[in-house]
């Protein structure tokens, strides 16, 4: 069973996380080079499928080569 500290303990390190990754959309999206934090390869933008072939057939999102940040967005118009 979790006592009260490591629930506030555990909702403390979660709601960091939260914004740390919100803060790297916002930078990527503002066209800013953000690095990623495992690798420090730079972050990529990929927009969803405008109807033409793609090479990658990636979903859309953030990711770096490596694929250790892959952060997947839906986008509505």
């Amino acid at each position: 069973m979790i006592d009260a500290k490591q629930f506030a303990s555990l909702q403390k390190m979660s709601s960091k996380s939260f914004h740390q990754q919100k803060n790297l959309i916002k930078n990527v999206m503002a066209g800013k080079k953000t690095f990623c934090p495992e690798c420090d390869q730079l972050l990529v933008l990929t927009l969803p499928d405008t109807g033409e072939p793609s090479k990658l057939n990636k979903a859309p999102g953030i990711s770096c080569v490596k694929g250790c940040t892959d952060i997947q967005l839906d986008f509505s118009s």
